[in-house]
Formats: structure tokens, C-alpha cells, sequence
């Protein structure tokens, strides 16, 4: 394999706590976040800051050198870094973006234009002396380790046909059928729902929804919806307005947090 050195290109924006510090603040004992920030310059190595009271403590900031390495900053307590050491921003290694481009609600997405991701190997290494080759621990904590990434969005496409019948505005009352096309459409899909709300109604019941591999897609009417049942049925509904929404999560986390999901709505009048 061939790895390239992070760089600050390649790094998240927000900033990392991986140390904290202990300096004299205002006379007395106090302590310093040693982070990785790429939003601020980076601090002279292993200096301490002058005692500046009133003002705040500012960061002791870390950059990756030219090389990806990281130094550990020698006055960090606890023998150096802990908890989360890195944030990569896989984006700008593995490309993705919109992938609904082109595609039409209610219909599958055709096998050759559905994205996919890649499998991304990352190599940590640690050493006393990233600039000495011959140092006997330079390749003693060396290790790969691989992650897929798909940065795709998922295809989230949903749309009322009666609101565009015969060049409807989308003010006339839909009555006697309700097709609501929708297609769902990624490599990690985790899970996919159809919903309708309004106030005289509540939640519908009995909607489609799934974790099939991919997602769906369909022409789906609500108005005669078997093999599905509707709660209350398309029929009951009083004249209001209602949300109709298409919702779906995809199998991804940024290694803290789940994907938060997406929501589509169509909102229309009955």
C-alpha cells in the first residue's frame, strides 16, 4: 500500500482536545487545553504561556508537520494525549455529494447510476523521532486500520402527483386518489418511512416502510393502498391540511454520532 500524509487539508474544522496542561494563571495553579485546530496557528513546541490574567487561557494549538506527524507536547499530563486523537475529514480524500441528480420519485434507481463507497486504510504510527529512521521504536505501534466510507447522500425523493395534475398549483383540495411517488436510495440505507400529520388526524398508521438493503421505490396511493391499511383510512380524513413526509437514516456515524437522518415533506390540502 501506498499511504500519503495528512495535512491540514484533510482535517476537520472543529477543533480536538487531546491534553490538558498545567500552568500559573493568575498567580495560582491552572490548566491549559492542548488541542489540534486547524482555525488557529500553531503554537511554539512545548512553550509555556506567560502568566496573562485577566485574560483567558488561550489553547496550546498542535498541527500535523508536512510529514502527518502529530508531536506529543512534553508538558501534557497524564503522559501525553487520551481520548479521541484525530478528526479526518473523509470527504476530501473520498468523493460523494448529491446522488439524486437526475432521477425521477417513484421510480428504482438504475443499477449503474447508484453510488457506492470504498474501503479507506489508515495507518497510525508512533516514535520517539519521526525525523531519525534508524530510531529502535519507529515502527514498534504501527497499525493499519480500515474503514468503508460512502460519503454519497442517500436519494430521498418523494412527490405528490395530484398536486401537478393537469398544472395544479398545489391550493387545489386532493380528493379522490393521493399517489405519492417516492424513491429511497443508498448503499447503507439503516432504515426508510412514509408519514402522514395533520391536526385532525394525528399520525396515519400503517404507511410503508423498511430497512431492505438500498431502500424502495414505488407509486404509492393512499387513497387505495392495499395491500397496506391505513389507519385512519384515506376516506376518513376530514378536510384540513396535512404533512406528508418520506424519512430515512443510512448506516453511517462521523465515529461519535449517528447519521441524524432526512426528512422530505410535502405539505397539502384534503
Amino acid at each position: 500500500m501506498n499511504f500519503s500524509p495528512v495535512t491540514t487539508a484533510q482535517m476537520e474544522t472543529t477543533a480536538l482536545k487531546v491534553a490538558s496542561r498545567q500552568i500559573t494563571w493568575n498567580g495560582t495553579t491552572a490548566f491549559q487545553d492542548v488541542v489540534i485546530d486547524i482555525n488557529q496557528p500553531a503554537s511554539v513546541p512545548d512553550s509555556v504561556p506567560v502568566d496573562n490574567y485577566p485574560n483567558p487561557i488561550p489553547d496550546h494549538v498542535l498541527h500535523p508537520d508536512v510529514n502527518g506527524w502529530v508531536r506529543v507536547d512534553q508538558p501534557a499530563l497524564d503522559n501525553g494525549f487520551y481520548g479521541s486523537l484525530f478528526y479526518l475529514n473523509t470527504t476530501t480524500i473520498i468523493g460523494g455529494g448529491d446522488a439524486s441528480a437526475g432521477l425521477t420519485p417513484g421510480l428504482a434507481v438504475p443499477v449503474a447510476d447508484q453510488k457506492n463507497g470504498r474501503m479507506l486504510y489508515i495507518q497510525f504510527q508512533t516514535t520517539d523521532d519521526p525525523a531519525n529512521p534508524g530510531s529502535p521504536n519507529l515502527n514498534t505501534q504501527s497499525l493499519i486500520g480500515k474503514i468503508y466510507v460512502n460519503n454519497w447522500n442517500e436519494v430521498n425523493l418523494l412527490k405528490l402527483e395530484e398536486l401537478f395534475a393537469g398544472g395544479g398549483s398545489g391550493c387545489t383540495p386532493v380528493s379522490g386518489t393521493a399517489h405519492a411517488d417516492y424513491t429511497v436510495d443508498h448503499e447503507l440505507i439503516a432504515s426508510w418511512s412514509l408519514g402522514v400529520w395533520s391536526n385532525a388526524t394525528g399520525t396515519v398508521s400503517g404507511l410503508p416502510s423498511g430497512t431492505t438493503p438500498r431502500g424502495d421505490a414505488k407509486k404509492f396511493d393512499m387513497a387505495s393502498p392495499s395491500p397496506f391499511v391505513l389507519t385512519p383510512p384515506f376516506s376518513a380524513w376530514p378536510s384540513c391540511a396535512y404533512s406528508l413526509t418520506l424519512t430515512t437514516y443510512r448506516k453511517l456515524t462521523t465515529g461519535e454520532i449517528n447519521d441524524w437522518g432526512k426528512t422530505n415533506q410535502v405539505i397539502f390540502c384534503k
